[in-house]
């Protein structure tokens, strides 16, 4: 059966009541910078009204009820999907094995061109203590990222927004 991820950001305080009323719903809330996200993994239909539509290629682990999340989008050209994700399953699996690592998600956008890489970490502290380590013990190793790529796939640049699960951290 396929799985899901619904997105929809809002403000924390109206991001809330939704996953108050939905509580029975796989519903996780996020706090950015400038504004909440709501995170909805599900078999089926989601209860967001607008939400950005993805289908789970790949998961480990179970997005955890606290903690740091690293959202990476990456625009892809229609026609270059096929080689993208190609190359994204050829990449090193060294995540499973770090500390604090908690738990990742790989999705295929449903509507635009924009793939989604998730990674759950305890903090992120984690997450910092885990890049520099990829970057001192793999110094030289050109093929790391997976944006590394032989032809112009991307249609725009890569960016990354941070969250904290749980708690409004960022406000502490």
């Amino acid at each position: 059966m396929m799985k899901y991820v619904y997105l929809t950001t809002g403000t924390a305080d109206f991001l809330q009541k939704i996953a108050e009323k939905f509580k029975k719903e796989n519903i996780t809330l996020f706090f950015g910078s400038d504004h909440a996200l709501l995170f909805h993994e599900t078999n089926g239909k989601t209860v967001f009204q607008m939400p950005r539509k993805y289908e789970i290629l790949e998961s480990t682990g179970s997005v955890p009820v606290k903690g740091y999340a690293l959202f990476h989008y990456i625009p892809v050209r229609d026609e270059d999907s096929p080689v993208f994700e190609h190359e994204l399953s050829k990449r090193p699996r060294r995540l499973d094995n770090a500390d604090e690592f908690l738990a990742a998600r790989i999705l295929r956008p449903m509507k635009n061109h924009t793939y989604l890489i998730i990674t759950f970490w305890k903090s992120k502290e984690a997450f910092k203590a885990w890049k520099d380590m990829e970057e001192f013990a793999f110094p030289d190793e050109k093929d790391r990222s997976i944006e590394v790529n032989k032809i112009k796939m991307y249609a725009g640049p890569s960016y990354l927004n941070e969250y904290y699960i749980g708690l409004n951290e960022i406000d502490e």
